[in-house]
């Protein structure tokens, strides 16, 4: 239980200190929201979410890591947490990069939701299943089903 409790911890902080207006009222828009699939990881380094004052050189290397894994796929949030764990971040440092990322959640489920669908036809329930096995939430599942109309 100890051992999910940062992935159940991480929806709720997201929320919490996520920002929704920039200084101006505008509204924020994460850098690595605009890359295209595909793209060259040189192109990265210009798209990659801004540093937030005294970050860390191992939350630096966990946010562009998580830059590039998320111009050329998809992930939840519980996805992403753990790929950068397996590349060995820590628990608190790959939180921070999935916060500063500023990801629509709900996209990331709609395009892992067209790989699938690329693949081979599918029923809606095993659709939403096999999202939900990545770690999106059930909301997140049945609105990328509704998108990719399954």
């Amino acid at each position: 239980m100890l051992r999910r409790l940062p992935f159940l911890l991480v929806p709720l902080f997201l929320l919490a200190c996520s920002p929704d207006k920039t200084e101006s009222g505008g509204t924020a828009q994460a850098a690595t929201s605009t890359v295209a699939a595909g793209q060259p990881p040189e192109v990265l380094t210009s798209v990659v979410a801004s540093p937030v004052p005294d970050e860390t050189l191992t939350q630096q290397g966990a946010r562009e890591l998580a830059a590039q894994y998320l111009a050329y796929a998809a992930f939840s949030v519980d996805g992403l947490l753990q790929r950068l764990q397996t590349e060995g971040y820590s628990e608190d440092d790959a939180a921070y990069a999935v916060f500063v990322s500023n990801v629509d959640w709900n996209d990331q489920a709609v395009k892992r939701g067209q790989v699938y669908l690329e693949r081979a036809a599918i029923t809606r329930t095993d659709f939403i299943g096999s999202l939900l096995e990545e770690g999106f939430t059930l909301e997140q599942a049945e609105h990328s089903a509704d998108v990719n109309g399954v």
